[in-house]
C-alpha cells in the first residue's frame, strides 16, 4: 500500500480517472493521505443500493433489533437525523447492536464511515466485506449480510405502485 500527500485539486483530477480515492487523516500541512485503488480491486458494484439484498430502506433501531438475530449479521438502512436522510450500517458485534452512520463528503459527495471514501454505498460495503477492513478503530467488521425477507418491498417498488394506482384509478 502506497500512501502519499495529495492536494484537494489533485483529488478532483484523480476522480475523473475512474479511481476510487480513499481519504486518510490530514497532516499538519493540510494535505490528505490517500490510497488509490481501481474499481475492480475494490470490488465495484454497479447496481444501486436499493437493489442490494442487505438494504432494508427506512428502519428504526428497534426494528433492526427484531431483524438481526445472529452474531456478525449486518444490514444497511436509511434514517432521518435533523431533517436529513442518511444511510446507516447496523450490525451485531459481540452480542451488542452497533450502528454506523455513513457520512458524505461535502465537495466530492463520496460516502465514508472511518478511513475510506467511496462513490457509492455499495462500493463501501463491498470493499469492507471483501478486504476484511474494519469499520472502526475498535475492530468491528462486516461479516454476513442480513437479506430482506421475500415479502419486504424496497421504497422504489412502493413508489412505482403508487404511481400506477394513481394513473389507473
Amino acid at each position: 500500500m502506497k500512501l502519499y500527500h495529495v492536494e484537494e485539486t489533485q483529488l478532483a483530477r484523480a476522480r475523473s480517472k475512474l479511481l476510487l480515492i480513499y481519504y486518510g487523516i490530514k497532516d499538519i500541512l493540510g494535505m490528505i493521505l490517500t490510497k488509490e485503488i481501481n474499481c475492480e480491486e475494490a470490488g465495484r458494484v454497479l447496481r444501486p443500493i436499493e437493489d442490494e439484498p442487505y438494504y432494508h430502506g427506512f428502519l428504526s433501531r428497534d426494528e433492526v433489533e427484531k431483524i438481526i438475530k445472529k452474531e456478525g449479521e449486518f444490514l444497511v438502512r436509511k434514517t432521518e437525523v435533523g431533517g436529513r436522510h442518511y444511510f446507516v450500517i447496523s450490525l451485531k458485534d459481540e452480542g451488542i447492536m452497533k450502528h454506523f452512520l455513513i457520512k458524505r463528503t461535502s465537495k466530492k459527495r463520496l460516502y465514508w464511515v472511518n478511513d475510506y471514501a467511496f462513490k457509492t454505498v455499495s462500493d463501501l460495503i463491498q470493499y469492507h466485506l471483501r478486504n476484511r477492513e474494519p469499520l472502526s478503530t475498535s475492530g468491528v467488521f462486516l461479516e454476513k449480510p442480513c437479506p430482506k425477507e421475500e415479502w419486504q418491498l424496497n421504497p422504489e417498488q412502493v413508489r412505482s405502485w403508487l404511481v400506477w394506482r394513481d394513473f389507473y384509478y
